[in-house]
């Protein structure tokens, strides 16, 4: 995020600059679409891995490569999100990343084979993965400081909308027609998202000129991917006991000391980690870091173990992780009630509270009341929309 905001164009703090109110509104309604299909499709595989497992006849580590390099694809391209907007202009990345999402979707409903569908995965998570950032930086540049308690908030419900309907419609549509109408549901919105963004969003000046650092992306997209491997496929490969988990380490921690290295002697870096010098930046990011393990861990572990474990349903199952984006949407509002008190006290609340749904779910069996789970996923979503906008504001707040 901190890369994306190189180019700035900031609202006047009274807000008599900028686009007019309509025109906000429509630049917040695309935005907030383009990171729920987004957000969805990360986690929507979650719910069709055992369909898509029997389906194209995979073994269950085969299969979850469907989710590994999605995810490895959207932790290298994420950082690669501030030099796009420098190069291309902040228009022609969004609509590019939003029309190439919307067609590798399609491609994926559309495989044939594990191979075929591993690839779209990994080019789906690669387009998308700008979408969430840069969205973020044109709604903050958009509207005056003023309203960006408010616009965090909204923009929040956006990021939790997309982990509960691709859970709850994919269940659903999954039993209904096939796992494959699980990434076709996706495509039209994402094609509506990509018309949205030619509509609305102004046009980039043609004057422009970015360097990447190929040398800190190289690095960085490496320690990522290392590291994404070993946390992925570490356990069932029985950790340093496999030769595939130790490579990938020593290769993540070399390229991550090069870049460290290379950053912070390097005039022009990928990252500039002198950021980190700003006090509200750093505590911020270290409690999104940890927040966020906390937020998207069940989202990801109960599906497959509700399924497994308990024998739930797939319409239960989304159903479940629908009200935790019920609750969230509650604490997001709650948010921009208690946007008057000190940030710390209701983030402190917020932490408390996830705390507490954290210690419901020690109790987890497999003969787990379906109502005692669904008040837990109610309680657990609300600490985080709760969170997330003080957070998030007070992380950037010291930044121009």
């Amino acid at each position: 995020m901190a890369t994306a905001s190189a180019e700035t164009s900031s609202a006047d703090a009274e807000g008599d600059a900028g686009p007019g109110f309509a025109m906000r509104v429509a630049i917040m309604i695309f935005v907030m679409l383009g990171t729920t299909i987004y957000t969805a499709s990360i986690l929507i595989s979650s719910t069709l891995l055992p369909k898509m497992q029997g389906a194209l006849a995979a073994t269950a580590d085969e299969i979850s490569w469907t989710m590994t390099f999605n995810i490895v694809a959207t932790a290298v391209a994420t950082p690669m999100t501030g030099w796009l907007a420098d190069r291309f202009g902040r228009r022609r990345t969004m609509i590019a990343c939003a029309a190439v999402f919307a067609v590798s979707t399609l491609l994926c409903g559309l495989a044939g084979s594990l191979e075929e569908l591993i690839l779209w995965r990994i080019v789906q998570g690669a387009a998308g993965a700008p979408l969430v950032p840069l969205g973020q930086t044109i709604l903050l540049d958009t509207f005056p400081r003023r309203q960006h308690n408010t616009v965090i908030a909204i923009y929040g419900m956006a990021n939790m909308i997309g982990p509960v309907l691709g859970p709850t419609l994919g269940g659903e549509i999954s039993e209904a027609y096939g796992w494959r109408w699980g990434f076709y549901m996706i495509v039209p919105v994402a094609a509506i998202t990509a018309v949205g963004y030619w509509l609305i969003l102004d046009r980039d000046k043609d004057d422009r000129v970015a360097r990447l650092d190929w040398t800190g992306f190289v690095s960085l997209s490496i320690a990522i991917a290392g590291a994404q491997l070993v946390l992925s496929r570490g356990q069932r490969l029985d950790w340093y006991q496999s030769t595939e988990i130790t490579a990938a380490t020593f290769l993540a921690a070399v390229a991550f000391y090069m870049f460290i290295a290379h950053s912070l002697t390097s005039d022009r870096p990928f990252i500039r980690l002198r950021l980190l010098a700003d006090r509200n930046y750093a505590i911020g990011l270290l409690l999104v870091l940890l927040f966020g393990m906390l937020n998207f861990a069940p989202i990801v572990l109960l599906p497959p173990l509700l399924q497994q474990q308990a024998n739930f349903p797939d319409t239960a199952i989304g159903w479940l992780i629908g009200w935790r984006g019920i609750g969230a949407a509650l604490g997001f509002f709650a948010a921009m009630v208690t946007g008057r008190f000190d940030p710390r006290v209701v983030m402190f609340v917020a932490c408390v509270l996830q705390a507490l749904s954290g210690y419901f779910l020690i109790g987890f069996s497999n003969d787990i009341n379906q109502d005692n789970l669904a008040l837990t996923m109610v309680l657990q979503g609300f600490s985080v929309g709760l969170c997330w906008v003080p957070m998030t504001v007070v992380t950037f707040w010291t930044l121009d």
